[in-house]
């Protein structure tokens, strides 16, 4: 593990040319919901920039997710309400590209390298900005 990401030798999972993944509803459950109400706290108390984060998955994968738009607006409404900044990559044009992933929702090695350019960017402008 280096830097918080550990390279694998992806064993592709599905095939993620499929059309008919099935879909679900995702929710956040009150156990998760109140880990994050604790990290917010605890980086307040500890005076620590916190900057909430959603990462690239498959476009094929995230579109599995029927309410995937109202899951995605409620994190940005916590981060609204905390003042905390928020990145959203589900749209960005990685999750587009299949030979990025090893599965619907994981990148592999090179998917990696490319979104943490982009995110790198991205938390450097928003760190330096003010």
């Amino acid at each position: 593990c280096y830097k918080g990401f550990q390279a694998i030798n992806p064993i592709q999972f599905k095939d993620l040319s499929a059309e008919d993944a099935g879909s679900y509803k995702a929710s956040v459950l009150k156990e998760n919901r109140d880990y994050l109400d604790s990290i917010i706290l605890l980086s307040r108390k500890n005076k620590s920039k916190l900057v909430f984060v959603v990462s690239p998955t498959y476009i094929k994968g995230s579109n599995r997710i029927v309410n995937r738009d109202e899951q995605i607006q409620v994190f940005g409404a916590i981060a609204k309400k905390n003042n905390i900044p928020f990145l959203d990559y589900t749209d960005d044009p990685i999750c587009s590209d299949e030979l990025l992933f090893a599965d619907f929702y994981h990148m592999k090695k090179e998917g990696a390298q490319k979104f943490s350019l982009v995110f790198g960017r991205d938390l450097d402008s928003l760190l330096t900005a003010k």
